[in-house]
């Protein structure tokens, strides 16, 4: 079953696993520089709250990847749904949560 979903939902991007079958439902991509803010994100994301259950997140400080500029800058996360469409949306921060939460529960 894993093999025929990776096969029909494979693109050049990578796979767009379906949410029930993602290995997490958020990454969050850190550079040694916007690392601070990159925990802030996660924390907001995957830590529960009000009205809001905790997503399943990583916290990826790979190299070559990243929080964009616009976040140290304008107080911004650049958001990415490639299942969606969604090519580095800007989001503050106190609209993360629901906008996160809304285009997932489109997945």
């Amino acid at each position: 079953m894993i093999a025929a979903v990776a096969d029909s939902l494979a693109t050049k991007q990578g796979l767009q696993w379906p949410r029930v079958m993602a290995p997490f439902e958020a990454a969050i991509l850190a550079t040694e520089e916007n690392i601070g803010a990159a925990e802030e994100v996660w924390d907001l994301l995957a830590k529960p709250a009000d009205g809001w259950h905790a997503l399943d997140a990583v916290l990826d400080d790979r190299e070559d990847k990243g929080l964009g500029s616009q976040f140290s800058q304008q107080g911004l996360c650049e958001v990415s749904i490639p299942r969606l469409g969604i090519r580095l949306e800007k989001v503050a921060m106190g609209d993360l949560r629901d906008f996160v939460g809304a285009k997932l529960d489109q997945i």
